[in-house]
């Protein structure tokens, strides 16, 4: 079990804090074995004399690296903030002279490069070369690789993009009338076709940078750090082909949980991550979790935390962790006791991934495809240029409430118990890949269905929808059947006129259909359909559909026999 620290470029830049930096962690080289130096930026965008700075530095860089090796460190690596640009950070003053992403409205980014220009390609390739020249063990390409969310959303449709996507495909669009064009419902071929060569332009840029290091270090592990599922599809979400331009063996998958004042949310990061990892093809062997805390405040995070962060992503997968904290920072004051901990801890952990590593994730699969920004059709007056996690039916995380219920999740769908279908996301799968889950254990919830009887699969799930609402409805389980031993009393009520909720009932269409559960208007008493349904079909498969707020309070334990 690796645990690596990740450091700011003062680390090695500034000598007082290189001097502290080494002071404080060289007591804990036994724990703490690869460091990671980030290279010196202007935020998390470039701007100025960026190759000149980077030849100015090399020297600094180089003893930096030999200090930390010197310490006992074994493996000593840099990682490359800023490569296309995160975020607009800085001001458009002495930003890079490259064209800069264009969104699908025509906003501009100030900071952000796109990377389709041959000028961008090749400064591109000069920055990682000289990094090569710093001799690191190890080189890391940062998550701004992505053109999705870089100071604009959904790029980048500048003039060169446009122009080599109409080559690519032979149409003769400009930025309006492509986009006009993708948010035509059913226009889904244009729109993979759009995605795919987003991706390619993905591809083509980590093949580029690869050939850059290759040219100086033939041999030097390279790693990428990818982003959370819904940042990901529009670009193609294609890790095995960008790990393999690349030349990858290190991956990092990434996720926003910077503060623990709402703790549950470490398993939105740790499903997240694991989601990723599982993406990535079997050359990637190293998967370090982030444990983060941005910006770096102290005491984001409290020391059992930080802990507990570790041992669940190790369950999920990951075999390794990047400290990402105050230390990097270069804040050391109070940190003895975290780093006590996961000296304490590290024969834990390693037991833990070594029981891990043998064994496979037990759970249910939250289904979730790659593909699902190539596959979907648009309903009508719905947009394309949408983040999956601000529309219920897109939320790629909806079903990780699952885990706070206690009922474990996998992301390694090979060896899962069963798969989980929310929303319109079976519209990532092939009828396929949803005939095979079919045939197994299937949870689905309310809004997933309507999905999947447009495409045919209506008699092997048993019920149809008839209705849905929201006000004065309430949940009324049948305590005679085994499956809802323990309630202690029948009814569900979410209150949705005070925290939201809906909810979708049904009506048996299979002969066989168990109904654990009804709904009725708790004003008036009417029953309206079917809200819980059990149902063995044709396949083998055992479905459960969950019509009422499956999600809201559902760890409610006060409704059980305890």
């Amino acid at each position: 079990m690796k645990i690596a620290q990740r450091l700011g470029s003062n680390a090695w830049w500034n000598d007082e804090i290189h001097r502290k930096t080494l002071e404080f962690l060289t007591p804990y080289k036994d724990t703490v074995e690869e460091i990671a130096l980030f290279n010196r930026t202007a935020g998390h965008t470039d701007k100025g004399d960026v190759l000149g700075e980077i030849r100015q530095d090399l020297p600094k860089l180089k003893k930096g690296i030999q200090d930390f090796r010197d310490a006992g460190f074994k493996s000593v690596g840099v990682n490359v903030l800023v490569t296309i640009g995160h975020i607009d950070e800085i001001s458009g003053e002495g930003s890079l002279p490259f064209q800069k992403i264009v969104g699908y409205r025509g906003d501009v980014s100030y900071g952000c490069c796109c990377p389709n220009h041959e000028d961008f390609l090749q400064f591109t390739e000069e920055k990682y070369r000289l990094y090569a020249q710093a001799k690191p063990d190890f080189l890391w390409v940062d998550d701004d690789i992505k053109i999705f969310w870089n100071g604009v959303k959904f790029g980048c449709f500048c003039p060169e993009c446009l122009r080599k996507f109409s080559e690519k495909y032979g149409y003769a669009y400009d930025r309006e009338t492509l986009v006009r064009d993708m948010e035509i419902p059913g226009n889904v071929d244009l729109r993979a076709k759009w995605v795919q060569d987003v991706s390619d332009r993905i591809t083509n840029l980590l093949a580029r940078i690869k050939k850059a290091i290759r040219e100086v270090e033939p041999d030097m592990p390279l790693g990428f750090m990818t982003q959370r599922p819904s940042w990901s599809t529009y670009n193609g979400m294609d890790f095995p082909a960008w790990f393999t331009a690349l030349d990858a063996v290190k991956g990092r998958p990434g996720e926003g949980y910077y503060f623990d004042t709402v703790p549950d949310d470490v398993i939105l990061k740790t499903l997240s991550t694991a989601h990723q990892a599982f993406e990535y093809p079997e050359t990637v062997t190293d998967i370090q979790y982030e444990l983060e805390c941005f910006p770096t405040f102290t005491w984001q995070k409290s020391q059992r935390m930080k802990v507990t962060e570790v041992l669940l992503a190790i369950g999920q997968g990951m075999n390794g962790v990047l400290l990402n904290n105050e230390a990097a920072d270069g804040k050391f004051d109070g940190l003895e006791g975290q780093y006590a901990l996961y000296r304490e801890y590290h024969p834990v952990m390693t037991a833990y991934l070594d029981g891990v590593e043998n064994g496979r994730t037990g759970g249910f699969y939250p289904a979730f495809s790659c593909k699902y920004d190539q596959r979907r059709v648009l309903t009508e007056g719905e947009t394309f240029f949408n983040t999956l996690e601000s529309t219920p039916k897109h939320d790629v995380t909806a079903a990780y409430a699952f885990t706070k219920m206690g009922i474990p999740m996998t992301m390694d769908r090979k060896g899962a118990w069963g798969a989980v279908f929310t929303g319109e996301l079976s519209q990532g799968f092939s009828d396929e890949e949803i005939l095979e889950m079919l045939k197994g254990a299937v949870i689905i919830t309310g809004d997933a269905v309507e999905p999947l009887l447009r495409r045919g699969f209506g008699k092997y799930i048993g019920v149809e929808p008839i209705g849905k609402g929201d006000l004065a409805l309430r949940e009324r389980y049948d305590l005679t059947d085994p499956v809802n031993f323990g309630m202690k009393t029948p009814y569900r009520d979410v209150h949705p006129a005070f925290f939201g909720g809906t909810a979708v009932y049904f009506k048996a269409v299979q002969p066989g259909v168990r109904v654990l559960s009804v709904i009725e208007n708790h004003a008036t008493g009417e029953e309206l359909g079917i809200g819980t349904s059990v149902f063995e079909n044709e396949l083998g498969g055992r479905v459960c559909v969950m019509g009422y707020a499956p999600f809201l309070m559902a760890n409610d334990i006060d409704r059980f026999v305890h």
